[in-house]
């Protein structure tokens, strides 16, 4: 099999790094395929004097095409101090104090808001098996939905290239999206996802208009799940990971119930691209 995604995503950082310096910004690719090579530390301390982790690429592209189910995943932006290339991304470990990496029963992960109820949602979506999903018991540890999030493929994008803060106005976001319109939509239909999980509704919204304009919200789906007929892909209308407003459990039963009762009814079959 000749695989040509990764190619395809170094072709469109490339296009599109040129045109950020054309208009005197920063660079960085705002996420992708994620790696799944080893596991390192960043040789100098953050601000906090906490060393951080970093990854390398390995063998992503291959899991990602012999794959059933390839989840692309939507986010705002990078809430960060500086720029940097969430395909290196962990499934939420802790920093560490010194720069030593510590042994597999001594990892932890921090269970922030925004990586526990992503790494449960990746794992209801992946663990889904005909109409059935993992309880919400099976996801409480977050070290094991920490150790599935980085072991799966995944792709997950920024739609907003610039560093964030903790929250964005709809208009902001927007704003940035259709000034990078043009690469966005590039990258987000090179890697041939089948389901996509949009992590806010301004993000379904773009994709809506600008991506896959036959998508049709699925019956007594209340609003969360969509479907792509032309193109065979389910679309998860999703809160953001940080939302507030209502608890861990209630987004996990009801992502993961209304993803697996329209996957059922409508049928779906998952191939990998190999075939």
């Amino acid at each position: 099999m000749h695989y040509t995604i990764k190619k395809e995503e170094s072709e469109l950082f490339s296009k599109w790094e040129l045109f950020k310096k054309q208009s005197k910004e920063d660079f960085c690719p705002n996420g992708g395929l994620l790696f799944r090579g080893n596991f390192g530390i960043n040789t100098e301390p953050n601000d906090n004097g906490e060393f951080t982790w970093n990854r390398t690429s390995a063998n992503e592209e291959e899991l990602w095409y012999n794959s059933c189910k390839r989840l692309m995943i939507l986010t705002k932006d990078l809430n960060d101090n500086e720029l940097w290339d969430i395909r290196e991304e962990s499934g939420g470990r802790k920093h560490l104090k010194k720069n030593q990496i510590p042994s597999k029963k001594d990892l932890q992960f921090h269970g922030k808001i925004f990586h526990r109820r992503l790494n449960r949602w990746v794992f209801g979506i992946y663990e889904e098996h005909n109409g059935k999903y993992p309880p919400f018991e099976e996801v409480k540890d977050y070290k094991k939905m920490g150790l599935y999030y980085e072991k799966v493929p995944l792709v997950r994008i920024n739609c907003k290239i610039e560093l964030g803060k903790s929250c964005i106005e709809n208009n902001v976001l927007m704003e940035s999206m259709n000034k990078n319109k043009t690469f966005l939509i590039e990258q987000i239909k090179l890697y041939k996802a089948n389901i996509i999980l949009c992590c806010g509704s301004i993000l379904f919204q773009f994709l809506k208009k600008n991506c896959f304009d036959d998508m049709m919200e699925v019956d007594d789906s209340e609003d969360w799940i969509y479907y792509s007929k032309t193109k065979n892909i389910i679309i998860i209308n999703s809160y953001h990971p940080s939302y507030r407003r209502r608890c861990d459990k209630w987004l996990y039963d009801e992502l993961t119930k209304k993803y697996s009762q329209s996957v059922s009814n409508l049928k779906i079959r998952f191939s990998p691209l190999t075939e």
